[in-house]
């Protein structure tokens, strides 16, 4: 009795499974997480685990891939899945504006001449 040749590419198997998006835009896979792109519309995605690679796919597409992260308790957030503003391009909410523009000219020195004028109209009987 002859044994056959293993292959020799290795065996390529996958386990799929279903896993719920993070707040963050995170998935856990094997006590590591994995990012997705903002643009991520659903909630619930499917995963492909293979030996070295852990695919994400929403409604069919690819949205993402990394490789396996060793150990537990990692983070792999992939270039491009998180929109980060340039600097100089954030502009304070409105209601900041507003707040920056009455206190532009604060100083200690005012806050300390305000108290004391202060004091002194609460101690003035009326």
């Amino acid at each position: 009795m002859h044994l056959k040749l293993l292959p020799l590419a290795p065996f390529g198997s996958v386990l799929k499974l279903e896993r719920r998006v993070s707040h963050e835009g995170m998935v856990s896979v094997g006590g590591n997480l994995y990012s997705v792109p903002d643009a991520t519309r659903k909630r619930v995605v499917e995963v492909h685990t293979l030996a070295n690679e852990v695919r994400i796919f929403e409604d069919g597409a690819l949205i993402a891939a990394h490789p396996v992260l060793e150990g537990r308790h990692q983070r792999r957030v992939a270039t491009g899945h998180r929109k980060v503003p340039r600097i100089g391009t954030l502009q304070p909410a409105s209601h900041m504006a507003c707040f920056q523009r009455s206190n532009a000219s604060w100083r200690p020195d005012r806050s300390k001449s305000c108290s004391v004028s202060l004091g002194r109209s609460v101690m003035q009987p009326a």
